[in-house]
């Protein structure tokens, strides 16, 4: 018992770690439009995806199954927190004031570039997606702060919706979560209540509208 309760401490003090550098990641990417699809990625995680990889990890060693099945649930985890934080980049363009919070657009106007962004203005090979008709457009107005106004960041919104970065985004979404189910199956291959419950909590965490 007392190796599981380090095992979970370490986790949690490795979570704090790299809340913390995901903080500092983003805010030295503001406007860069340059900005890695896998950097996004990473950021993803360390702010995301680490917290629920590490609880997901964390339940099963206390719960006293096989190595193996804790690290794949950290897998799932990983996936799942990756996947619930392209939804929520998601949510700054289609989600309404009311429901988000914010008004839309605001991780945009504070330069924090996303996966409907970034999609739009450079693409991903992996994903077979190329920069969009109106890259360099989408380019010009983040690089410009937005120094027009309110008109250049609904311009910049339009943009994005035009050019399918929406609909690109949720693709890299679903892909995370096709994994985190992936993971879940080798965790739990017989059928169970735990598994379907955890199952749609994946499937909820893509396409939430809140």
């Amino acid at each position: 018992e007392s190796l599981e309760n380090d095992e979970v401490t370490r986790l949690v003090s490795l979570v704090i770690e790299q809340f913390g550098y995901g903080e500092l990641s983003q805010s030295s990417k503001q406007f860069d439009v340059e900005v890695p699809l896998f950097d996004y990625m990473k950021k993803s995680f360390y702010k995301t995806a680490s917290l629920l990889a590490a609880a997901c990890r964390a339940s099963a060693v206390l719960t006293g199954p096989s190595r193996e099945v804790c690290d794949v649930m950290y897998s799932y985890g990983f996936y799942l927190g990756v996947a619930f934080q392209i939804a929520d980049d998601i949510l700054d363009f289609v989600g309404s004031d009311e429901e988000m919070g914010k008004p839309r657009g605001q991780d945009l106007r504070e330069g924090l570039l996303t996966a409907p962004v970034i999609l739009c203005i450079t693409g991903n090979a992996d994903l077979g997606i190329g920069p969009s008709p109106h890259a360099n457009e989408l380019r010009r107005l983040v690089n410009s702060r937005f120094s027009g106004g309110p008109t250049d960041l609904e311009r910049a919104v339009a943009l994005v919706w035009e050019d399918g970065g929406v609909d690109k985004a949720y693709l890299l979404a679903d892909k995370m979560a096709n994994k985190a189910l992936e993971a879940l199956m080798l965790a739990a291959p017989q059928d169970s209540d735990a598994r379907r419950s955890l199952a749609g909590l994946t499937r909820w965490a893509v396409r939430r509208t809140s």
